[in-house]
């Protein structure tokens, strides 16, 4: 008795959920290097801009607004060109990038991120903001690159673990059937 084919439903379906699977077997890569090409696309709208297509440049800089106000006065430049994101936005994901290769090394000792730790180490970038905003003291391209860098290291460290769990349960892949469609 020969099985019956699957139908074109079935297969989109199998080859969806192996998609998902792969993606939740490999998350810390994959959030890695998403964070590591946001930072990088930031950088490259500098570049785009000195090398005389502002028209492209503009549009760069119009899809990182939704995630930083872009102020000259807070932001790196490349080759004299304003990188689409501010200092403390870069750093912040430069550190997601590096918090997944970092994770997984300390992973393999066992060691945790306290959660009052995680809490604690957005205090310096909170004060720096705070600070600045009321007018006490002017923050620098080196402090908000610290201070966001570091909350972002630390409260990932401490998600981390949780969401690897949690997505790991969905890395299983489901069992084979030989009976008709799934419902």
């Amino acid at each position: 008795m020969s099985m019956p084919t699957p139908s074109v439903a079935q297969r989109l379906e199998l080859a969806v959920n192996r998609a998902f699977i792969r993606l939740f077997r490999h998350w810390i890569a994959v959030a890695s290097v998403s964070a590591l090409l946001v930072v990088l696309g930031a950088a490259a709208t500098s570049l785009v801009a000195a090398s005389g297509h502002h028209s492209v440049a503009q549009l760069a800089y119009w899809a990182y607004r939704p995630l930083c106000p872009q102020r000259a006065a807070h932001s790196f430049f490349i080759r004299g060109h304003k990188m689409a994101f501010e200092q403390r936005e870069t750093a912040m994901f430069l550190a997601a990038a590096v918090s997944g290769p970092l994770y997984v090394l300390l992973q393999r000792g066992g060691w945790r991120m306290p959660g009052r730790l995680a809490v604690a180490s957005m205090l310096p970038m909170l004060i720096d903001v705070a600070t600045q905003v009321v007018g006490l003291r002017t923050s620098d391209g080196f402090w908000r690159s610290l201070t966001g860098g570091l909350a972002v290291i630390c409260v990932l460290l401490w998600a981390y673990p949780q969401i690897d769990t949690d997505l790991r349960r969905y890395a299983v892949p489901p069992p084979r059937t030989t009976h008709g469609p799934v419902d």
